[in-house]
């Protein structure tokens, strides 16, 4: 499946949706050029990025058909990052829908590397906010 995300922005390697679980993950590489100069002697993966990852999860897995957010955008991020992410690290996410409705989409999704979370967010999907699509 081609994504719409391009290198060096393209923040997932690998995806696999069900009806049930949108599965992905993230080789994190020592040549990422954002590794570079986050923290310059202690590179870690920035959360924001994580979250990035995500969310290109969740609209990569709408074009699979098994989702139906094409009128809805995001309109609030809650995340959580519990453990640094380095540089040779694959992170795993695993994302799920909480809750839907007509006008409302709430994912809920967790990163690990090696069986351990490392961040953790929810999304909600509203019908009627400002996007880009």
């Amino acid at each position: 499946m081609m994504l719409e995300f391009q290198k060096p922005w393209c923040l997932i390697d690998q995806i696999e949706v069900s009806q049930d679980e949108i599965k992905s993950q993230k080789y994190v590489s020592y040549s990422d050029f954002f590794l570079q100069g986050h923290f310059k002697e202690y590179s870690i993966f920035p959360g924001m990025l994580v979250v990035e990852g995500m969310l290109q999860s969740i609209k990569a897995a709408n074009k699979f058909k098994e989702l139906s957010i094409y009128n809805l955008s995001p309109s609030k991020i809650q995340s959580r990052f519990l453990h640094s992410i380095y540089p040779g690290d694959i992170i795993s996410y695993s994302i799920t829908v909480e809750y839907i409705d007509y006008e409302q989409v709430i994912f809920k999704s967790f990163g690990k590397v090696n069986q351990i979370t490392v961040a953790k967010a929810k999304f909600i999907f509203r019908r009627g906010v400002c996007h880009d699509n």
